[in-house]
């Protein structure tokens, strides 16, 4: 019954390779708990049942194989749910990273558009009348005033503030 279990282990994990493979879901994680525990019941039984020292030394040993290997298996859980949760957070970090730097591209974007809207409405305005003079004030009092003064902050000296303001809450 054992071997069973195990097979699905070693199935979800290459030990050689050092990669982690997705465990199995929690149905099966509860199961095995539950099966673990059964098979410890049952073995415990046997053993009230048996007299003889050899047959109680065998079962007594593989009591204590089922608590460990079901020891081995809750802690290889506990680092792979360390393991997910470091990705996640990688992954968040990555994003709002990523929304830091589509935001400020976004910004100029949208300065420089509103730019050439209003030459082209300049342009609109004087088709008729070519002189310069007309469309040069015509698009100076169109086009909106674009400050390039304050440039937004890079996602990396986000960063650092940020961890030094974390710091100092500590």
């Amino acid at each position: 019954m054992q071997a069973r279990h195990w097979t699905c282990i070693e199935k979800s994990i290459n030990f050689e390779s050092g990669e982690t493979k997705k465990f199995v879901d929690t149905n099966q994680i509860y199961s095995f708990k539950r099966s673990a525990e059964k098979q410890a019941e049952n073995i415990k039984m046997a053993l009230e049942r048996v007299n003889t020292s050899a047959k109680r030394s065998e079962i007594e040993d593989l009591v204590g194989s089922v608590i460990v290997e079901k020891d081995k298996y809750e802690d290889l859980m506990k680092i792979e749910l360390a393991h997910l949760t470091m990705i996640r957070v990688g992954i968040i970090s990555c994003l709002f990273f990523l929304i830091a730097v589509f935001l400020s591209v976004y910004r100029y974007s949208i300065r420089l558009a509103s730019y050439y809207e209003a030459r082209a409405d300049a342009a609109e305005l004087l088709e008729g009348a070519v002189s310069t003079s007309n469309f040069i004030k015509l698009s100076e009092a169109l086009t909106p005033k674009i400050s390039f003064d304050k440039n937004p902050a890079t996602p990396l000296t986000q960063l650092i503030d940020a961890v030094k303001t974390s710091k100092s809450i500590k």
